[in-house]
């Protein structure tokens, strides 16, 4: 079976999913702070419409993804980060009763920048390429599990920040760079940046997380479905010969 064949099996499965959802099947989500999952979020709603739902989607960083689920603030969350972290994020969500299930491993790093950006002139970028630009990253994530795996110092030129939009804005108007899973060339292009793949970076998974307290009802088993098939389907994984 075919790739492609896949996804139109797997697209079809979900649409089986009944769409006439019980009062408990509101989606409250926590997430990385991921454009290409947000996007993910709206399409589903648009393509799954619910009567009457009253959804939450909320981002944040890694730790307090993880303290939001267990908070019972939010029942999913959604986090975006290094593959060379996952076992200690597996760790921590056994230690709080959690599931913690990889949805896709083997996605590039890319870095997001200004079209005007001197970056932007490089036929390639590398993580030596980013160590010569200030650097945008979430306020809300560890040392260890971005900035060390890129190998930018702690005396960097760094701006913290906490929100998307403003990440946006540091990189259009402030010279800065960030990093994170790609977005289609559409989508930053209405940003007024570019997406490209760091050639040396490590790669990238995303994950989802829940208490082990309940299990997901048939909605967020839907969009859990939805966002695996929509990585998959832009984050291939490449077959190499053997």
């Amino acid at each position: 079976m075919t790739h492609a064949e896949k996804i139109i099996i797997e697209r079809r499965n979900i649409q089986r999913i009944p769409e006439s959802m019980a009062e408990n099947n509101n989606l409250s989500i926590i997430c990385a702070r991921s454009a290409f999952v947000l996007q993910c979020f709206f399409d589903f709603k648009k393509h799954f419409p619910c009567e009457n739902s009253h959804d939450a989607f909320l981002e944040a960083g890694l730790r307090e993804n993880l303290r939001t689920v267990v908070a019972q603030k939010c029942r999913v969350g959604i986090m975006v980060l290094f593959e060379r972290v996952i076992p200690k994020y597996i760790d921590l969500a056994d230690q709080y009763n959690l599931d913690f299930k990889v949805l896709k491993r083997s996605i590039p790093a890319s870095v997001m920048h200004a079209k005007t950006h001197p970056i932007a002139q490089k036929k390639e970028v590398t993580l030596a390429d980013l160590a010569q630009h200030p650097f945008v990253a979430d306020a809300h994530i560890d040392y260890d599990d971005t900035l060390a795996i890129l190998g930018l110092p702690d005396k960097h030129n760094f701006l913290y920040i906490c929100d998307r939009g403003t990440i946006y804005d540091a990189v259009r108007k402030g010279g800065y760079v960030s990093i994170g899973i790609s977005i289609p060339a559409s989508d930053a292009a209405l940003l007024g940046c570019q997406c490209r793949p760091i050639q040396d970076a490590e790669p990238m998974a995303v994950a989802f997380i829940h208490s082990r307290n309940f299990q997901l009802n048939a909605r967020e088993n839907q969009v859990i479905r939805y966002l695996t098939q929509r990585l998959e389907e832009n984050y291939p994984t490449v077959s190499h010969p053997s």
